[in-house]
């Protein structure tokens, strides 16, 4: 179980387990604190099923955390670093949570909620200073607290509950065993043949299921080595590829972009001790991918994924016919492809729903039977994302069920639209979405961001790019310039925030 992925590693003290700025840990030390930690939670009246939530940005103790809230047998409730007081209080009330651990820089939310009487639980927080709403963190680092009592684990107990961003309405609770979290990252490393002699650089939030299953207990789970940061920034990143050799990496689209823009203009920069950068979250166009493969030697992986089921698609070919493929399922992974009927789809290139069976899928939402049982059903999570298989067994993404464009009764993938655009020598940046229309409901529209804003872009001009690479249909009637496109929690495209900045830029 997850409270016993450290204990294999302790005796290991000649290897460096974590870095993180100038804090260097080994897995000896990193045992050792989380063992701590979980005396004095177990002091302060966590138990099993207890539900500890931390908001923080990245740092060392955030994974201390981690491994002490399993060992209790307690759930870990990582909460979006972005959170403002209002998303905080919906988690907390939501998941009636026992224990918050934050930050000094997040207390500000915190103190808010406090005012408001809606704060319900005991907190500690990382900080320099007391006060009546908080204890301070360094009280469970007290190595003379007893030790807790042994925790029995299955393998089916609740874990953690991740939050999903709620593009729509509140965020659901995504709850995860022991099984299906240790099933995820095992999937993962076999699948890339992940080893000991990984040097994961961690850019990703670990508050998400791709920083903390995808990269932290995935590298755990083999003995390899970590390189800690605050959060993405391009040149750090950089600075650390070169100094410790870093070898993988765990990216979204937007900080791919950032990272060939950086290694660009800096040309003396060194990549190729990178083996893989896998991206997710949405796809990647096939330009950047080559650019990135220019200056680093290293192919871009492709993932497909969600917090409900975390990357069940990857694409490891090499073949340049295959650039742009979400890949073939993971180890461990099965996918069918449904149509609008529920009927599995078995010819080729016909676009379906994807349903995902894997041992790795969540066992619901917490507190959400409703919800639930629209996603999972039969051991299967129907994921809402669409796609094609070609004649290799090879996936391709073709976009949202709920974000197609409905034009005049044709469906229309944005992301169709988007990976032509995108090839634009002008176009930095790309979003379709589907504008009212009274005659045809919708139409194609193209939300974009210059990489140049002096220069001027007309919708004349990228209908004449298109018209050679989709049908007339597909191509864009409205064509709005905006400074930069938003992205939600996750990395993602806002869509649903870039539909209603459009809409508000036609009416102003």
């Amino acid at each position: 179980m997850l409270n016993q992925l450290l204990e294999k590693w302790k005796t290991v003290k000649e290897k460096v387990a974590l870095i993180y700025g100038q804090e260097h840990y080994d897995y000896a030390e990193l045992c050792r604190l989380s063992s701590i930690i979980a005396n004095n939670m177990y002091q302060h009246g966590v138990r099993k099923k207890s539900r500890i939530a931390f908001f923080m940005d990245n740092k060392p103790e955030l994974i201390w955390l981690y491994f002490a809230t399993f060992s209790l047998g307690a759930v870990a409730v990582p909460i979006n670093y972005r959170y403002k007081a209002d998303e905080l209080a919906y988690v907390l009330q939501d998941c009636q949570i026992n224990i918050l651990i934050t930050e000094e820089s997040k207390e500000q939310y915190v103190e808010k909620i406090h005012g408001c009487g809606q704060l319900n639980c005991k907190v500690f927080s990382i900080s320099s200073h007391v006060n009546n709403i908080f204890l301070n963190f360094i009280s469970l680092l007290n190595e003379k607290t007893p030790s807790h009592p042994q925790q029995k684990i299955a393998p089916d107990d609740l874990s953690v509950i991740l939050y999903t961003s709620g593009s729509t309405s509140n965020p659901k609770g995504v709850m995860h065993s022991h099984r299906s979290v240790l099933a995820a990252a095992t999937h993962l490393t076999q699948t890339i043949m992940l080893s000991s002699n990984c040097i994961n650089g961690i850019t990703l939030p670990i508050c998400h299921i791709a920083g903390m299953i995808g990269q932290v207990i995935s590298t755990i789970l083999i003995g390899g080595q970590m390189i800690l940061f605050p959060k993405f920034d391009a040149k750090s990143l950089v600075h650390a590829i070169e100094q410790y050799k870093i070898t993988h990496l765990q990216l979204t689209p937007a900080n791919l972009v950032e990272l060939v823009e950086y290694a660009d203009d800096h040309k003396n920069s060194h990549l190729t001790s990178l083996l893989q950068v896998i991206v997710g979250g949405d796809k990647v166009p096939e330009t950047l991918q080559e650019k990135f493969f220019t200056l680093s030697h290293c192919y871009v992986t492709e993932v497909l994924g969600m917090t409900e089921s975390f990357s069940y698609c990857i694409n490891l070919s090499h073949d340049k016919t295959k650039l742009g493929s979400a890949g073939i399922p993971t180890k461990g992974v099965k996918i069918d492809l449904l149509d609008n009927q529920n009927n599995i789809i078995k010819t080729n290139n016909q676009t379906g729903e994807i349903r995902v069976h894997s041992n790795a899928n969540m066992l619901g939402y917490w507190g959400n039977p409703h919800e639930t049982i629209k996603t999972l059903r039969d051991g299967y999570v129907y994921t809402g994302d669409l796609a094609y298989r070609d004649q290799d067994g090879f996936f391709w993404f073709a976009g949202r069920k709920k974000q197609l464009i409905i034009r005049g009764g044709s469906n229309i993938s944005p992301q169709e639209v988007e990976s032509v655009l995108i090839q634009h020598p002008l176009i930095r940046e790309v979003c379709v979405i589907g504008f009212p229309d009274k005659k045809l409901n919708q139409i194609v529209c193209a939300c974009v961001v210059l990489k140049d804003k002096k220069l001027s872009l007309t919708l004349e001009n990228i209908r004449s790019f298109c018209i050679d690479h989709i049908s007339d249909y597909k191509i864009p009637e409205k064509l709005i310039i905006l400074n930069e496109l938003p992205h939600n929690t996750t990395g993602k495209l806002d869509r649903n925030q870039i539909s209603k900045m459009t809409l508000a830029k036609q009416h102003n």
